[in-house]
């Protein structure tokens, strides 16, 4: 964390007050998102979405995101961006990891899906996408 986030550790889970954010956050373990192809690292700041809480909330309340963070959403093949203040590239994923549909600047208050055969979406800041080069039938995986 930035020495001017208030960030602790317990157990296997990240709580705190961060800068980037401005509010209270709850995230699980936080995950590098690769490129399985040739290693790349995408956004290091992967949070994963796995559990009630983190799914109703997601990213409700963002008034940023940054180059290196990202949330990916388990057993997912939809997303809207109700309530939300920033829009967001989302990238849908089979159960290997194979990128199979991606949505561009998605404006707060809309839908994207549901995307057939997705099993989980990955949202970042609007723009990721293109700027980290995604192309669907890329593999992605979480990292160590």
């Amino acid at each position: 964390a930035d020495s001017n986030d208030d960030i602790y550790c317990t157990g296997r889970a990240y709580h705190g007050l961060s800068a980037c954010c401005t509010e209270l956050c709850f995230w699980g373990p936080l995950l590098p998102l690769i490129m399985k192809s040739n290693s790349q690292m995408l956004f290091e700041k992967l949070n994963r979405a796995d559990s009630l809480i983190p799914r109703m909330v997601g990213l409700l309340g963002r008034k940023h995101l940054s180059q290196d963070e990202a949330m990916w959403f388990t057993q997912c093949s939809g997303i809207h961006t109700w309530f939300m203040k920033i829009s967001i590239d989302c990238v849908f994923v089979d159960s290997t990891g194979k990128i199979i549909k991606i949505y561009h600047h998605i404006k707060p208050w809309r839908f994207a899906g549901p995307v057939w055969k997705a099993t989980d979406a990955i949202e970042m800041a609007a723009g990721m996408a293109k700027l980290k080069n995604l192309q669907v039938g890329d593999i992605i995986e979480c990292g160590p």
